[in-house]
Order: C-alpha cells, then structure tokens, then sequence
C-alpha cells in the first residue's frame, strides 16, 4: 500500500526495514498494514532514515487534517 493511502490517524508502531534486507520475517508477521514508498524508474532504494521521515512526516499531516 502506497503509504499516502494508509491510515496513519490512529497510534501506531512504524518498524523501518534496512535498506539492503528490510524487515525480518519475525516483524514483518507482527504487521497490522505494510506501506510503500513509491519511487521513479531507476532509483535503487532510499536511506531508512529518509524512509523513515517521509513517513513520519505523512502521519503529521494526516493528524493535522483531522484536527
């Protein structure tokens, strides 16, 4: 799920993956919603602490809306 379309209002944990393995199979079974970071054709990853704050960032605004 692209991580604009998931419902970041409510509590939630936000579990960042490394960049070369991401997250364990162990956490990924822990999981209530995945979400994606769409990136253009020829980008290989993102930095998990970028990753990290585009997503962090997309639940501020969200909350925001709502208040």
């Amino acid at each position: 799920m692209c991580y604009t379309d998931a419902d970041l209002t409510g509590g939630r944990c936000v579990l960042i993956g490394s960049e070369a393995t991401g997250l364990s199979e162990r956490a990924l079974s822990l999981v209530d919603i995945a979400i994606k970071i769409p990136m253009e054709r020829g980008v290989e990853s993102l930095n998990a602490a970028v990753a990290g704050g585009v997503t962090l960032y997309e639940a501020w605004r969200q909350r925001r809306v709502i208040a």
